[in-house]
């Protein structure tokens, strides 16, 4: 992705919509690093499965792709810590999770 239409996402939309529509997270990778980043954190309705997909109402955490976040990390949002859980969209910009309230 070395386009100009790359670098105008990566150095200029995705962040101005991080700082709109996102909510400061402390990201924590496996390694225990923890980063300050964006998160936009919803509740909606997603398709879940592989093969016989359905809709559940979930929550949902957007993030940069440049953040590194991954499955297992953690999101803290305020008081709430939440657990990635499940990949649902990768455009190539944000990610998009599914996730859980730790415990």
């Amino acid at each position: 992705m070395s386009s100009r239409f790359a670098e105008i996402m990566n150095q200029t939309a995705v962040p101005a919509m991080m700082r709109v529509f996102g909510v400061a997270a402390i990201h924590t990778n496996s390694d225990s690093d923890v980063v300050l980043i964006s998160a936009i954190i919803e509740y909606e309705s997603v398709e879940i499965g592989e093969f016989s997909e359905r809709i559940e109402n979930q929550w949902t955490a957007t993030v940069a792709k440049s953040t590194g976040v991954t499955i297992n990390d953690t999101l803290t949002v305020e008081a709430d810590e939440w657990r990635i859980t499940q990949l649902i969209t990768d455009d190539g910009y944000m990610l998009k999770f599914a996730i859980r309230r730790a415990v």
